[in-house]
């Protein structure tokens, strides 16, 4: 059907945003069903920003862009994907602004004028083609309903917000006190010191290296004693390894994300051979969640979820035909 839709600003009349071509969908030959397509008219004079984690420059016109979390270390200028997914972007028109957040959970991409500079579109390789049209006028007024809409990120602690000292990567002990004392004797203010993979045994999530920390509790009150909150990195890698509990716990609970063939999806990270939590079973979420409570009782203040694109060396991210266990979760609660 020839079905277009416009938004138009009611003070001023002033055509905001509209359809260059009605909404649609187009078979997708890669992955089965179908592509949902919006093309929108692109505006003269019209800029825009968002989606977040991308290298390029701030304005997006004539720029495309794809949506899919991928580890992309030491990336250059314009270089895309890249680690963070916010499919959200605003457009700027004779002095006025607007949103359009795709709330599509499939790889997505976006187009502001580089293959047509007289449109910008957006799609994804499935689902629905569900969008939010938020008016301004005012820029802040655009990012203020967008946060009515998603929620809004908690007030973080004060000392989040001071400076916190992170490399890769502090270890043994030593050199964590070393450095500590460093800060103060030159006055520098520091309000945490981060603990990159090296503080576990052999890159296990949740565990202690006792070589180089043997008393992590003494450690981190003697850190927090002289003003330093710990922060320590946590990975979604789980090293395969029958004696490894985190390993154990979530195979015998069939926790991990499956391939099509139905094996359990396996890549190497720092541990070597792992597995991956399937995050999108609540289940599985409230037992990860779980899992740092040792950490927490032990004083650690923060911490630092890295790898969570999910990366895979060599691959950036998971493969195409990773699948999620929801129908298993599902059929748990109604058996």
């Amino acid at each position: 059907a020839n079905f277009h839709i416009s938004f138009a600003d009611s003070a001023t009349g002033l055509v905001m945003n509209a359809d260059s071509m009605p909404m649609h969908w187009e078979e997708n030959f890669d992955f089965g069903g179908y592509y949902v397509y919006a093309t929108k008219t692109c505006q003269p004079q019209e800029n825009f920003f968002g989606l977040g984690d991308k290298s390029g420059n701030f304005n997006l016109r004539g720029k495309s862009f794809q949506n899919w979390n991928t580890d992309a270390y030491s990336y250059g200028w314009d270089q895309d994907p890249l680690y963070r997914t916010i499919p959200f972007y605003t457009g700027i028109y004779e002095g006025k602004a607007y949103g359009i957040f795709f709330d599509n959970t499939f790889r997505s991409y976006f187009d502001f004028g580089k293959e047509d500079h007289e449109k910008t579109s957006f799609w994804a390789d499935g689902g629905e083609l569900q969008f939010y049209y938020i008016h301004g006028p005012h820029f802040m007024d655009v990012i203020k309903r967008y946060q009515s809409l998603t929620g809004t990120h908690p007030m973080p602690p004060k000392w989040a917000l001071g400076y916190h000292q992170c490399r890769w990567s502090y270890y043994p002990e030593q050199k964590v006190k070393d450095l500590a004392e460093g800060f103060r004797s030159r006055q520098i203010p520091c309000d945490a010191i981060y603990l990159d993979i090296d503080y576990m045994d052999g890159y296990r999530c949740f565990t202690w290296n006792k070589k180089y920390f043997p008393d992590p509790v003494r450690m981190i009150r003697e850190l927090a004693a002289d003003g330093f909150k710990t922060v320590v990195m946590i990975d979604p890698g789980i090293k395969v390894d029958e004696n490894y509990w985190v390993f154990k716990e979530g195979k015998e609970n069939n926790y991990f994300c499956r391939r099509s063939d139905d094996y359990f999806m396996e890549g190497h990270v720092w541990p070597g051979r792992c597995q991956f939590p399937d995050f999108t079973n609540p289940v599985v979420r409230e037992w990860w969640g779980g899992l740092y409570e040792g950490l927490v009782d032990a004083g650690v203040a923060g911490f630092w979820n890295d790898m969570n694109e999910p990366a895979v060396f060599g691959a950036g991210t998971f493969p195409n035909d990773v699948r999620h266990n929801y129908e298993f979760f599902v059929r748990s609660n109604f058996i």
